[in-house]
């Protein structure tokens, strides 16, 4: 409801709207209104006389970090709002360290004064602890708490703000305003010489002197200023957008002669099209001329349209600095460069979340893809595809709520249902020692038939040496244009393993002898005797399972260190190191089978209260524990493949 309060304050809209009634600018999505809370990155802007705000307002959920990412990519400064009842949360923190790596200045609102058991010193205190009590610095506080709150004092001007109007500082609190305005002016002083040779000699400053401190400390990312209110009740909003207004760093053109935007985010809407937000870095983009899109070296050219809510009004141009959207312009994707070169560069994690889709009414298969294509346009990180090797539709994410947010809105929007599905693991087969296989294709059945003697001898390989198919024949017993046909039944049976269906890897294929007929030996024969003489061969070779084995790479509070290695060890993975990473964050490098891990995205949030982070890619294949291949042919071995007859 902040950005709400500040649309109000700032004469975008007349009144508040309602979380509720589902009536807010900013969250206007369906799902948004369901949930009474955000699953989208929302732009809106005000105009306070000659100076434009743009608001972006992002999802605190964790599973939409994508377009918290994204916003804070192209902000000068993020306003993180802590609850004054229930403090820090997690997602609180986590948004904080995105804020950090995108190098922004930080301003923290502290919000719902009016909640039962808000506690402003409280909430202030935990701040301090965080991040620091030099680096924290109250520009605002409360005039009361809970249901006796009524205002807020601003203590640059030392002035209270009682029910939206000017007046005198309750004689209770002129005390504790002062002790908090010392605070402010000792802080900002420590970053200023002058400053501090003022504030030395006489013990004071003035408030043009602190404004001045602030926004210097500010832009150098020394304090943290905190202001507190009440959003619903429209208190303390009024001195906010005056300080984000008279202190915050507004955008800088970086010198550029030619003009460059960087789009950050990418909306499909049912009615317009698709949308590419971006804020243009330097210059100006104008609508209907050639831009130069880096990523696909090819030319945008499209409409732009200012942003507000859900709904969009064409301009002409963009300005430097400002935010708008093209339309209908289709090749885009968040982190876009258009136009010259610039160094805005926007990093997304890799999901490591997955889930396995299938239509509940076949045939409404191209209504699922055409809904994915659209729908993982919305968010960057997610995205989907068709596994060749296990034929499953998989969508990656962030999380269960993200994905589930999406078949929700396959649903709705493309009337199409869709069924969870249990992960196919690409388990891998190999052998361990040598086998023999001999098989005869015969076939009879009026004028010319099938006849081909395969004999050839398997051998295993070293590991993800994969394979090699060698010639040994001689005299002629199989006819060197026969060869290849026998090499892709060989091939072709590798694909389907005898245990439980899965590719054969590994091994090294000799043909020694064999037989063919003048007349009745064709390729297809000898691709069917390859076949068989590989699976006899496979079956006497003692064949196993390959289980594949990724890297991860866990990065969590110190706190969680203990059960975090514990609960690794019990997916059988192998803690490798640990290392501090400072701000009392660490990382535990492990390798762990993919099985083990497929919804370890869940559980670590479960973990570590939702704080918990990791990154994995594929590292090998390793022999499965033998107690567990029994369980995975049990499972999968009706694929198997059968014997050639």
């Amino acid at each position: 409801m902040l950005a709400e309060a500040i649309l109000v304050g700032g004469k975008a809209v007349s009144k508040m709207g309602s979380v509720d009634h589902g009536s807010t600018v900013m969250d206007w999505d369906s799902f948004e209104i369901d949930r009474k809370s955000s699953v989208n990155l929302s732009v809106a802007s005000a105009q306070l006389k000659d100076v434009k705000l743009n608001l972006i307002d992002t999802p605190g959920f964790p599973d939409f970090l994508g377009d918290v990412i994204s916003g804070l990519a192209v902000a000068e400064t993020s306003v993180t709002v802590v609850c004054a009842a229930s403090g820090l949360q997690v997602q609180t923190l986590q948004t904080w360290d995105y804020a950090i790596k995108a190098g922004l200045s930080k301003t923290i609102f502290i919000n719902k004064m009016d909640r039962e058991n808000a506690d402003f010193d409280k909430v202030l205190e935990a701040l301090k602890e965080r991040f620091g009590a030099d680096k924290i610095v109250p520009i605002t506080m409360p005039i009361g708490s809970q249901t006796t709150f009524k205002g807020i004092v601003d203590l640059v001007v030392m002035e209270a703000f009682i029910e939206g109007k000017k007046a005198a500082i309750p004689e209770d609190l002129k005390e504790k305003a002062a002790l908090l305005r010392a605070t402010l002016m000792e802080n900002i002083a420590g970053n200023d010489e002058n400053l501090m040779n003022k504030f030395l000699d006489s013990g004071e400053l003035t408030s043009e002197d602190i404004m001045k401190g602030i926004k210097k400390s500010i832009a150098d990312n020394t304090i943290i200023p905190v202001l507190c209110g009440s959003a619903v009740k429209e208190m303390g909003i009024q001195q906010l957008i005056n300080f984000i207004v008279s202190s915050c760093p507004a955008p800088a053109n970086k010198g550029m002669k030619l003009e460059s935007a960087v789009i950050f985010k990418t909306f499909v809407d049912p009615f317009l099209g698709k949308l590419s937000y971006f804020k243009v870095i330097a210059g100006q983009l104008t609508a209907e001329s050639a831009h130069k899109n880096n990523r696909t070296n090819t030319t945008e050219k499209g409409k732009i349209a200012t942003i507000f809510g859900k709904k969009v009004e064409e301009i002409q141009n963009c300005v430097c600095g400002d935010i708008a959207t093209f339309l209908k312009v289709e090749n885009t994707k968040a982190g876009d460069i258009i136009g010259e070169t610039n160094e805005k560069k926007i990093l997304f994690p890799k999901p490591c979340y997955a889930i396995a889709l299938e239509v509940e009414t076949k045939g409404t298969e191209d209504k699922l893809a055409t809904g994915l294509h659209k729908l993982v346009e919305n968010d960057p990180i997610m995205y989907f595809k068709r596994d060749s090797e296990t034929h499953q539709t998989l969508l990656f994410g962030m999380g269960d709520t993200q994905t589930a947010l999406v078949l929700k809105k396959l649903e709705r929007d493309y009337k199409v249902k869709i069924v969870e599905v249990e992960i196919i693991v690409p388990y891998r087969e190999t052998i361990t020692k040598k086998g023999h296989g001999d098989f005869r294709h015969k076939k009879q059945s009026g004028g010319a038939g099938q006849f081909a003697h395969v004999i050839l001898d398997m051998e295993p390989m070293n590991r993800s040496e994969n394979f090699e198919f060698l010639n040994e024949i001689v005299g002629g017993a199989i006819p060197k244009n026969f060869i290849p046909a026998v090499e892709k039944g060989v091939k072709e049976a590798m694909e389907n393993g005898s245990l439980a269906g899965f590719p054969v890897v590994d091994i090294r294929i000799r043909v020694v002898d064999g037989k063919y007929h003048d007349v009745d030996s064709n390729e297809i024969s000898f691709k069917i005797a390859g076949r068989g003489a590989f699976r006899m061969a496979q079956k006497l070779a003692n064949p196993i399972l390959l289980e594949p084995i990724y890297e991860m790479a866990v990065i969590i509070p110190d706190e969680y260190t203990g059960d975090v290695m514990g609960d690794l060890n019990q997916r059988r993975g192998r803690v490798e190191g640990l290392e501090s990473l400072g701000n009392s964050l660490t990382r535990i490098k492990a390798h762990a089978p993919y099985s083990e891990i497929l919804k370890y995205m869940i559980d670590l949030k479960a973990l570590t209260q939702g704080r918990g982070t990791f990154e994995m890619t594929f590292s090998k294949y390793e022999v499965a524990p033998a107690q567990f291949q029994s369980k995975i042919i049990e499972k999968y071995g009706k694929h198997a493949a059968v014997e050639e007859e």
